[in-house]
């Protein structure tokens, strides 16, 4: 089983006869959402300026990006079974590997069980409000947006020190502040996100990928969240959201944490071994 992102390998052990293969794909090595920024020309964290100024440049990039695809698509293609993250992933899965009636969705478990501990209270008594953003410090996740119109208080939450250190600051950060901030384009889940649901924040997640697709969504009935695009976009969100009454946020906040059940460890589990169980009785025949 694939887990690492190593699609090129199952071309290998398929035809050599060696083996069964299966995918659990976090994250495809190549999308048709990087040829389109590229085929556009669209500067991004992945399509440097001095590439998307240059019409050449980016007739070059574009030419190995497909010939990437069609070599990825041909590897993929060879997988017995192929699980994906989110929903996201899967559209992009299903149009490289072409693999419909194999492939199948089952959400990356989140442990939040100790965030789901923190009280749920209303937050009227709150003198200052604040907005927490959970994520690497990596260009994708485009942290410069977050900080160009907003004048409250923002904590950026990356790694820090060791584990136990990493989950006090964290729970304590995610549980004082009122919104919760993710502003990377093309997300392919998000953890952070749900782990700022499962706390209790109001999350403001960027409208695409998985925030879009699988996380951000009504559940039951209810609104989990808000989404965004740009700073215009984010800086009205946030405005709706602090205008808010403290009991209309708790009821998006009780309904966003009831969501995140969906991403559980034991759903998780239940659903890959769902999965895997043909190719498993296929082998031990």
């Amino acid at each position: 089983i694939d887990s690492m992102g190593y699609a090129f390998t199952l071309l290998v052990l398929k035809y050599l006869g060696i083996c069964h293969v299966a995918s659990y794909v976090h994250y495809p090595a190549i999308s048709t959402d990087m040829l389109s920024v590229v085929r556009e020309r669209n500067p991004r964290f992945n399509n440097a300026d001095y590439i998307s100024n240059n019409l050449f440049l980016s007739a070059v990039k574009f030419v190995y990006y497909y010939l990437l695809e069609l070599l990825y698509g041909l590897a993929g293609s060879c997988s017995d079974v192929v699980i994906v993250n989110s929903s996201w992933t899967l559209n992009h899965i299903l149009t490289l590997w072409r693999a419909t009636k194999r492939t199948c969705l089952v959400y990356p478990p989140s442990d939040t069980h100790a965030f789901l501990q923190l009280p749920l209270d209303e937050d009227s008594d709150r003198k200052c409000h604040s907005i927490a953003s959970i994520g690497q410090f990596r260009p994708e996740k485009d942290h410069r947006l977050q900080i160009r119109r907003e004048s409250m208080r923002l904590v950026l939450i990356g790694g820090c020190r060791n584990q136990e250190d990493e989950d006090r600051e964290l729970k304590r950060e995610l549980g004082e502040a009122t919104v919760g901030l993710h502003t990377m384009w093309n997300e392919h889940f998000g953890i952070g996100v749900v782990e700022c649901m499962a706390t209790g924040t109001v999350i403001l997640a960027h409208r695409s990928g998985g925030p879009r697709l699988d996380i951000v969504v009504p559940y039951e009935g209810g609104q989990t969240g808000f989404l965004a695009e740009d700073e215009d976009g984010y800086a009205d969100a946030i405005e709706r959201i602090l205008a808010l009454s403290p009991s209309a946020r708790l009821e998006i906040r009780r309904h966003a944490r009831l969501s995140v059940t969906r991403f559980s460890d034991q759903e998780c589990e239940a659903c890959f071994l769902a999965t895997m169980e043909p190719l498993i009785w296929t082998l031990a025949r």
